[in-house]
């Protein structure tokens, strides 16, 4: 009973995340922002950073208590990458995230995206479909 909630409780983080992450890509494809945009993509940020918390919780029980023995993941190269590009696109994350509070605090309307914010969140939604494959991987041993 356990193992089957914490996987869907990784799953429900995931399936957040990947929402997230194309709500703030199609919010920030826009040439120019508004105020009530940017707490929009405020929001999102704040659901994906939970969401990334509660995926790294409930892949760390998955890890070391609830799936496969924990040597088969740190055994494997996939598991690597999947830990990789989390780090990664989490960092690119926490860039945006100092991005929409200086412009919150800037307060100057419209508020222009810089071009490494809008390259962060599609890099974001890149490691996300990597993340998943290693994922789907790992879980399964094959890619079907």
């Amino acid at each position: 009973m356990a193992l089957t909630l914490v996987k869907l409780l990784h799953l429900l983080a995931w399936v957040m995340l990947v929402v997230s992450s194309i709500q703030k890509n199609r919010l920030i494809s826009a040439q120019a922002l508004d105020e009530s945009a940017v707490l929009r993509l405020r929001r999102w940020d704040k659901v994906s950073g939970a969401m990334a918390g509660l995926m790294l919780l409930s892949g760390l029980g998955l890890l070391l208590w609830w799936a496969k023995p924990t040597s088969y993941y740190l055994n494997s190269e996939f598991f690597a990458v999947k830990m990789a590009f989390f780090t990664v696109g989490s960092l690119w994350i926490v860039l945006t995230k100092i991005w929409m509070r200086r412009a919150l605090r800037l307060a100057q309307w419209p508020q222009i995206p810089p071009a490494s914010v809008r390259r962060g969140l599609r890099f974001d939604l890149l490691c996300l479909s990597v993340m998943s494959l290693c994922g789907l991987w790992l879980a399964h041993g094959s890619w079907f």
